[in-house]
């Protein structure tokens, strides 16, 4: 009878064992498939910062956590860019990189876990709730470009579990922030030179330089009309100019010639 009770015992704890295994292994397949989802869509996607939002809700979900946030360092400084969870919300401005333990994150390049921020002396407050907050900063391949920000409602001690889980996601998280920003910067160029050649083929033929603006507010029009979005719009009117180009190749007696 005593062996037949200690070998239930043991059965029931290896049973509990694989159960909180088996939550945990859900857990993580479930950010995980929603930040690989995210990711097929940011190649297709013009609003890069909704993707995060969504994946920044999949993180709170994941972690029980009260709210999460994610900053992205621009020129010296962290600027918030989303929030999900912290209720009656207290948004910050910026974040300083010095004195902060956003900041501190980034400095060491990996997770800062405070588990009790009233006594940390270089936090800064997101929401007056939080009791527990881990910084894990976003690395793109040795540079930081972020933090993503875990708050809790009740103190939490450091889970290596749930950081290792956490980590990779931040990873991804800077992978998408640094190549949102190098499309912008392309956009740019794209648009710089767009414009450029426009001139150009203003300059050469005063006429066509007319035709140019009318043709630009008519695919604006037209690009209302089908309900595209913003950026596209102004895209459509821009680079719709550029079907004449053609014309600084042909002598201007041609495009000239009064018949």
């Amino acid at each position: 009878q005593e062996e037949i009770t200690a070998y239930i015992e043991e059965t029931t704890a290896m049973n509990n064992t694989l159960e909180d295994m088996n939550v945990a292994l859900q857990r993580r397949e479930t950010i995980w498939s929603r930040t690989l989802e995210v990711s097929r869509a940011v190649a297709g996607t013009m609003d890069f910062y909704e993707d995060l939002r969504h994946i920044s809700e999949t993180v709170r979900q994941t972690s029980e956590a009260f709210g999460v946030s994610i900053a992205t360092l621009e020129e010296g400084r962290l600027v918030p860019r989303t929030f999900v969870g912290y209720e009656n919300k207290t948004y910050l401005g910026t974040i300083p990189l010095k004195g902060s333990v956003a900041g501190r994150a980034l400095e060491k390049k990996e997770p800062v876990w405070v588990s009790r921020v009233d006594r940390e002396a270089e936090y800064v407050s997101i929401h007056p709730d939080v009791v527990t907050e881990v910084e894990i900063p976003l690395l793109h391949y040795g540079e930081t470009v972020g933090v993503l920000e875990i708050g809790f409602r009740q103190e939490r001690r450091q889970d290596p579990s749930l950081l290792e889980t956490l980590v990779p996601v931040a990873s991804a998280l800077a992978g998408f922030i640094h190549a949102s920003r190098s499309q912008k910067e392309i956009r740019s160029s794209y648009r710089y030179l767009a414009d450029k050649l426009q001139n150009i083929t203003g300059i050469y033929h005063d006429e066509t330089a007319e035709h140019l603006e009318r043709v630009g507010a008519y695919c604006r029009l037209a690009a209302q009309w089908l309900h595209r979005p913003p950026q596209e719009q102004e895209d459509i009117a821009l680079f719709s100019r550029l079907h004449d180009l053609g014309k600084i190749r042909v002598p201007l007696p041609i495009l000239t010639k009064p018949s």
